[in-house]
């Protein structure tokens, strides 16, 4: 009697462990625990991605005279090396190919340019984007074989209007960095091209090889009203299809799923939308309240990181696909202190959050700070520990 009676209190308490970790998630509605923090010095509008062994880069201008550098950092936050780019060459993204090398985006004073730096620090190729307007690049991504894909906004300086047939563009280059094609979208609507903002991750490949874009353009001549727009190009560089989101703000972020379904983060609110770029749904941030959101990635199963800021506290959550909050993290700046965020990535088991410290309204630093990732457990691991409670060896004397 009293076996069967253990028996029984168990697999009540495994059904309660069970559900309540199915409702409110592994780490119960709390912030993933944080594994590292470190500070840079005179770097600010940081972007990161992942590098190998679970390592990431870290792109960053630094204060005048010009010293903006890629640095490579270790999973327990020490920088193992730091690539210094010539001239005024400043850096504004980063993204990472299947081998473990940084493409990384930028511009200067007059063009932009995408250069491919190697697991080791060393540069193996840099290609300037030379076009009639000052380009701004507002996304790379690189696909399985190796090609980069850019997003270019050619910019008609202080919003003047560009010459007739200028569209934004998205360009292919082949891993050695030749410029393989180069796509323009015209959006039929009279709009035409303006600057996204450099802190944009605007660029993602999909699991079918297709590339998908999001840009900005202006909505009428000499203003900076803005309309956004979402589409899906082949490797070849076909357009697939072209949407108009309507006005959004220019700073935003991509990503794709396992499923091809398309995230994006725009001021404050996150959209998803199918693989035929249809919307499936759009919610404000937290129901309501307004951390202007700057950075998004996908983790594995298809976890939803979101990170921004607001009131000047640097801000970080996770949604599950059906876009509900699971928790979120507000750090607070320091006395007379701002923080920024502009990156967000996965590497290995850690999220990486990077962001600007501005102290008394000038950039100082760039804070970096990684959450170990806790797994959600599937329906399957759920089963199989909720057997293993009930089938564990007891002592039959004590209940």
């Amino acid at each position: 009697m009293k076996s069967t009676y253990c028996v029984l209190v168990r697999f009540l308490l495994t059904v309660i462990f069970v559900a309540s970790h199915a409702t409110l998630g592994f780490a119960f509605g709390t912030a993933l625990p944080k594994a590292w923090s470190i500070t840079i010095p005179n770097f600010y509008e940081p972007d990161v991605s992942p590098a190998p062994h679970g390592d990431i880069y870290v792109t960053g201008l630094m204060n005048w005279p010009h010293d903006d550098r890629l640095a490579r950092i270790n999973n327990n936050g020490i920088i193992v090396w730091s690539h210094v780019f010539d001239g005024n060459n400043s850096p504004t993204g980063v993204t990472t190919d299947f081998q473990g090398n940084a493409l990384v985006i930028g511009h200067n004073e007059d063009q932009a340019f995408v250069s491919k730096i190697k697991h080791n620090g060393t540069e193996s190729w840099y290609q300037p984007i030379t076009r009639p307007l000052r380009d701004v690049p507002v996304g790379i991504a690189v696909s399985q074989d190796g090609h980069s894909y850019v997003s270019v906004a050619p910019w008609a300086i202080n919003y003047g209007t560009p010459p007739p047939g200028t569209f934004h563009n998205l360009q292919k280059y082949s891993p050695t960095g030749q410029l393989e094609w180069l796509t323009e979208f015209d959006t039929l609507d009279g709009t035409y091209p303006g600057n996204g903002s450099t802190t944009s991750n605007g660029t993602a490949v999909d699991n079918s090889g297709n590339i998908v874009s999001m840009f900005n353009n202006y909505s009428q001549p000499n203003s900076p009203d803005l309309n956004s727009y979402l589409t899906k190009t082949t490797p070849n560089g076909d357009i697939v299809w072209l949407k108009d989101l309507g006005p959004w703000f220019n700073a935003f972020s991509i990503d794709v799923d396992s499923q091809n379904n398309i995230y994006a983060v725009v001021n404050n609110r996150i959209l998803k939308f199918d693989e035929d770029g249809n919307e499936v749904w759009s919610i404000p941030n937290e129901s309501g309240i307004s951390p202007v959101l700057l950075s998004l990635t996908i983790g594995a199963d298809d976890r939803v990181f979101v990170a921004g800021n607001k009131t000047f506290s640097s801000y970080v959550a996770e949604y599950d696909v059906a876009g509900t909050l699971l928790w979120s993290e507000l750090q607070a700046p320091g006395p007379n202190q701002m923080l920024f965020n502009s990156g967000l990535t996965i590497a290995g088991r850690q999220l990486i959050s990077a962001y600007t410290v501005a102290i008394n309204g000038a950039y100082s630093a760039t804070m970096l700070t990684a959450y170990t990732l806790i797994p959600e457990p599937s329906s399957a691991g759920l089963l199989l520990l909720a057997m293993t409670l009930v089938m564990m060896p007891r002592r039959e004397s004590y209940v």
